[in-house]
Order: structure tokens, then sequence, then C-alpha cells
């Protein structure tokens, strides 16, 4: 009885580590788009491990496993739509944007691939491995009160490995966790998410108090008392398809930009590739890099009422009245108390705020409507300085809501993404430079000086998919995160900031310095390191002033300015 009871032990604990292998195969796959195994798979797959040896001791069933199984099914698939249409793998942090996931996946056609047939085989012969297990080793190992202390020793071995996970995860966190998973693994991405919904802001290495830049020099020749108007657009997936892919089309989509006189362009690195709106609305408007943050949704765990510095703040103290507008749901990304938290004066959230709503065919919110309302709302209100920001809608996926005829741009040849979803979305873009234009013109008759930027959040969600000839991986992914930036004055203005790349924290403290506003020490760090690398990502890489591509670490006078920079942003989101 006592050598049947060993083998049962062995072979309970030789089943489970299958299951687990075959488990995280399965999690994996609905995770990332690569497939590259490392050393860190053992450790993520002792993580399932322990968890299923730790469930199965309590219950001790089979039913216990196919749950398991069905469950990590699931939430594989799930992962695997979510990292197609929001470019980033299902994790804790996105629940809390439930809401948003839900109005937006109505607008896209989900397709059963070749991965999520691969998903669910991988789920079929796990569910193989479980049902085909002798039921007779379960009883056994049920039964025998042997092996005490071997399962103490587990105890204790699944409590210290807990604590080894965590300080992986946890020294994970200095640049952006969503390159963690093909890095560490999907399940040490997990924790480290989860860390992050606690842990907002991660200290970076070698940071102290002392080492924080006061009293910058420089940047106070171009200071006025002009204070013009500053209106900033944040315009859905407004991107450039040529920057990132070989598609060619009839017509320029974008041509209509190129007669607006006055008008300043330039590339802008944004931090997430195809996705990720309201992490560039964070760097947009706090001019803090996610670089310290979750690249999740920072709306929706940040409290703005204690991390409050900001545009809107820093105008605010400059008699500036501020406005913020967005005509969809008020509830996404927690925009109705993230804005109000932030500062802004008149809030402008949800379709019942706008007077002009009209559509291009299926696709709704058009970004011509939204300037309307935005010229309502300029003429109707004080004569002080006014901020205007508004988040568009129009260039929003999917990509299939108007016929084939309605498309007014067409791609020339075939690419890795239909013909249909790409004329749809260069025909809307095509509108958005229409759109700008007319409002550059209307503002270009009004006597009060006005600074209007704009840039796009994140570039097309197919751009991933799409190829590009004689461009290396690190090229490519730079490419993916770039979008257009546009800034445009009804008078002269110091233009030395708008060079031909930005990043993403950059483009205010540019216009704040163009617009003869005088900057606090953090805005002139920032505009010191745009001066030096202007394009930066939040991987490493950057573009120099070259325009060639390099990464931080390779060059200690560039990785001691962006470390000056993190320590700054340290400082100021936490005071310590």
């Amino acid at each position: 009885m006592e050598k049947t009871s060993k083998i049962s032990f062995v072979l309970i604990y030789v089943w489970l580590g299958a299951f687990s292998a075959i488990t995280y195969l399965e999690l994996f796959l609905g995770a990332s788009k690569n497939f590259d195994i490392n050393k860190y798979w053992a450790h993520n797959i002792m993580i399932c491990f322990l968890i299923n040896i730790l469930i199965f001791n309590l219950v001790k069933k089979k039913l216990t496993l196919i749950v398991i199984s069905a469950a990590a099914f699931i939430w594989s698939t799930i992962s695997h739509f979510v990292l197609q249409l929001h470019g980033s793998a299902l994790c804790a942090s996105l629940f809390k944007n439930f809401k948003t996931a839900v109005t937006v996946i109505d607008n896209y056609n989900l397709t059963i691939d070749l991965r999520v047939l691969l998903i669910a085989l991988i789920f079929i012969i796990n569910l193989a491995v479980v049902i085909l297990f002798p039921k007779k080793h379960i009883e056994t190992y049920s039964e025998g009160k042997l092996y005490m202390l071997p399962k103490l020793l587990f105890l204790a071995f699944f409590v210290a490995y807990a604590c080894l996970s965590y300080k992986i995860a946890n020294n994970n966190m200095s640049w952006a966790p969503f390159f963690i998973i093909e890095q560490r693994g999907y399940c040490s991405y997990l924790i480290t998410d989860s860390i992050y919904c606690v842990n907002h802001f991660s200290k970076p290495d070698g940071y102290n108090v002392k080492l924080v830049p006061v009293n910058v020099e420089g940047f106070d020749d171009n200071v006025s008392d002009t204070n013009p108007d500053i209106i900033v657009i944040l315009n859905e997936a407004f991107s450039d398809i040529t920057k990132y892919s070989d598609v060619q089309t009839d017509k320029d989509p974008l041509d209509e930009l190129n007669s607006i006189e006055n008008l300043n362009m330039g590339y802008c690195l944004v931090p997430n590739a195809g996705g990720g709106t309201n992490t560039s609305e964070y760097e947009l408007l706090t001019s803090n890099s996610t670089a310290l943050l979750s690249v999740g949704a920072p709306f929706n765990y940040i409290n703005f009422e204690k991390h409050n510095d900001s545009v809107v703040s820093y105008l605010e103290k400059n008699n500036y009245s501020t406005y913020a507008f967005h005509c969809f749901s008020k509830e996404n990304y927690n925009r109705k108390i993230a804005y109000p938290a932030m500062g802004f004066d008149h809030v402008y959230l949800g379709p019942d705020q706008y007077e002009y709503h009209n559509k291009n065919g299926n696709r709704d919110w058009l970004d011509e409507d939204n300037y309307k309302d935005i010229i309502r709302v300029y003429n109707e209100t004080s004569d002080n300085p006014k901020f205007m920001y508004l988040l568009t809608y129009q260039n929003h996926g999917g990509y299939e809501q108007n016929p084939p005829e309605m498309d007014t741009i067409h791609s020339l040849g075939e690419y890795e993404v239909s013909n249909d979803i790409i004329d749809e979305y260069e025909s809307s873009l095509a509108l958005s430079a229409h759109a700008f234009k007319e409002l550059t013109d209307y503002f270009s008759a009004v006597e009060r000086p006005v600074i209007i930027c704009m840039v796009g959040d994140h570039t097309f969600s197919y751009s991933t998919q799409l190829g590009q000839e004689n461009v290396s991986a690190q090229e490519k992914d730079i490419n993916d995160r770039t979008v257009p930036y546009l800034v445009w004055s009804n008078y002269q203005i110091d233009t030395k900031m708008f060079t031909d790349y930005s990043s993403m924290i950059d483009l205010i403290p540019s216009v704040l310095y163009s617009a003869g506003i005088e900057l606090d020490d953090y805005y002139k760090q920032i505009l010191d390191l745009h001066e030096n690398m202007p394009g930066r990502s939040t991987v490493g890489q950057y573009v120099g002033t070259d325009g060639n591509i390099n990464d931080i670490w390779e060059h200690p006078e560039i990785e001691d300015k962006w470390n000056k920079y993190l320590y700054a942003e340290y400082h100021r989101l936490t005071n310590k």
C-alpha cells in the first residue's frame, strides 16, 4: 500500500506539471504575437504549477483542473482579441476599462484565425491530459496520510517562490510592462500589472532627491505677455500610413494639409503602437512619461486631485480658462472624474453636450462637427485667454463600417490587411485633414492670437500587421509608434522647438515656449532633453537630431540626461 501511495504521489505531481506546462502555453499563445522560448518559461510554468498544486490539494478532484483549463481557454481567447484590437494582452488593469472595451468592440468584426484554432487545440489536449489520468491515483493520493512533511515543505517553497516572483515582476517596471510578456513571460507580466494597480509609480534606478535638477537654465528668451489662446487636439488614430508600411494609395489623404499657411509639421513618438489612447492622453496633458507608469489606463487609477501637475493647472496659474471636450461616452477611461480632477474649469463630455453630430456613412462623430462645437464654445465664453483640449473620435476603428463605394482613397496593390480596411481608414484621414484646414481658416480671421496643436494618439490599429521592406525590427517598432504632429498659429511665433521629431511629453512645453509663457524647471528640463533626443520611446530608444535611432544606454551623456528627467518626474509625482 505504501509503495502504491508513493507512486500515486509522484504521478500526481508529474501530471500536474504537464497540465501546468500546457496551460501556460495556452495562456501565452493568447498574450503574445511572437513565440520565443527563453529561460523564463520555466519560471512561468513553475508559477502555474504551484498555483495548480495549491488548488488541487484543497479540492482533490479532476473537475478542478477541467474548470482551470476551461478558464484558461476563455482567458486566452479573449486576450488574443484584446491584443489584436487594443495592442496589449488581457490583464487586471484592463478590467477597469471594461465599459470602454464593450462599447468599442461593437465596431470590429472579430474573426477566428489560426491562433484561436491553435489555442482551442491546446485546450483539447489539456482536457485529454486531465480526463485520461487514472482516477485511482487521485483516490489514493486523497486518502493517503503520509507525506505530510513534503506537503509542508511544498507550502514553504510556495511562499518563498511567491516572494521571488514578486521580486522578478517588481524589477520589470522600469520601462513599459507590456514588453515583459516576451522578455519575462505572461505570468510574470500579470503579477507586474497587479502590482501596478496598487503601486502606480516605479522609482527609477539610482534615484536620490538630491539628483533632481533645480534652477534649470535657458528657455527664457521667448517670454512675452501675449497669452495666446491655445487649442490642443488629440486626434484619434491620426497617422501617416506610409511611415510604418509600404502601403501606396491613389491619393495622399493628408495632402490638403500642405495648403495651410504657417503650419509646422513633424512626427511624434507615442507610448504604444496601434492603440493606447489614454496613455497618449496622459503623456500629452501631464508631460509625464509612461516609462514610470503602467501603460494600461492611467486615468482609471491615478488620483489627479493628488497628482495634479499638468498643463491644465499650469495655465490656470497663468490666468487661463480651461476647457475639455470629448464627444463619446463620459464613462470611458474614467474621464468624467479625471478631467475635473485635473482642474479643467469646463468639461464637455458625452453626446448630450454637443450641438453638431453628423456621420460619414456609418462612421460616427466627424472631426468637423467637433471643431464647430469648439468654435461655438470659444465664442460664447469670456475674454480670458483660453486653453481648449479636444479628444476626437472620427477615426476610431473598426474600418469596415461603410460600403467600399464611399471610400475616396484607394490602396494600390495587396497588403497584409485587406484593401477595404485600409481604404476606409485612409478616407477617414482625408476628412480629418480637410476639417483641420477649415479650423485654421476660421481662426486665421480671429483677432486674438491663437495657437493650434494637433497630434495623433496612436497609429492605425493594424499598423503592426503591415509589413515594411528594408527596415530593421528596431526601426519598424519605432515607426509603429510614430504619428504626425501639426502646430499652426494665426500670428508669428518662434518655431525652433517644432523639429522633425518630437515626443508626446515634449509637445506642450514646446507650444508653451512658442506662446511666450514662462516655463518652470520641469518644462525646461524636457526642452533640454528635446534638443538632444527629440523623439523618445518608453522602451529605451530615441530618434536623434540627425534622424537616426539610438539606444539611450549606449551614450552615457544621453543616458544621464534621461535619468535626471526620470528623477524629476518621480519627484513631481510622489514629492519624495
